[in-house]
């Protein structure tokens, strides 16, 4: 267990470094005002998921009124949307910001750091479950292995600095494929709710 635990704090640690990225004290648009905060974006998935969560901002009810930036007519799924808007109301709670007003760096870069940080916790969470899951089915140290090689995966670990989908789709696939995976041994019924209902917010 001393091994599992280090290797899931090194994934936490990689997950977690530096997620606060795009802030910068240079204004691409005035290079001699560099005095003020400025925060970038350059993941265009990442500005559409933030814009679509700000359409829950006053209201868990969608606003129909915005083509491209409201849940119904997003291109992923709602849950991730839902997720979003819970993480930035959240971070709200603890930190006193202006979520979704853009024209106010410090504001904006809250917004995109709440979700982030959702989404850091989801991959830092989710070698777990890959541990969990195939240890069940092929024993410790193959859990072990597998999870060590997830913990340190380069794409998992660059996604879960964006607060983009692909994350937390990994996140509740593992938790659907973990309690899959207690069907081998157990068929009891809320295995099966269980893994149905993480299948389905995936």
């Amino acid at each position: 267990m001393v091994l599992l635990g280090v290797v899931l704090l090194i994934g936490t640690l990689l997950r977690f470094q530096g997620l606060d990225w795009g802030t910068s004290r240079y204004d691409l648009h005035a290079p001699a005002d560099s005095s003020t905060t400025h925060f970038y974006h350059f993941h265009p998935d990442e500005t559409s998921n933030v814009k679509v969560a700000g359409n829950l901002k006053d209201s868990w009810r969608p606003n129909i009124n915005f083509y491209g930036e409201n849940v119904a007519y997003s291109l992923y799924g709602a849950s991730t949307v839902y997720l979003n808007a819970l993480a930035v109301r959240v971070a709200g709670l603890f930190i006193d910001f202006d979520p979704y007003i853009y024209d106010n760096s410090n504001n904006e870069r809250l917004t995109f750091l709440a979700i982030r940080v959702l989404n850091a916790l989801l991959g830092a969470l989710s070698p777990l479950l890959l541990f969990l899951a195939a240890r069940r089915l092929y024993g410790l140290w193959t859990g072990l292995g597998a999870t060590a090689l997830f913990s340190v995966t380069m794409l998992h670990v660059q996604m879960s600095h964006f607060g983009v989908v692909d994350v937390p789709v990994v996140f509740f696939s593992l938790a659907a494929f973990y309690y899959i995976a207690c069907l081998f041994e157990d068929s009891r019924l809320r295995f099966y709710l269980l893994a149905g209902v993480f299948f389905g917010i995936a």
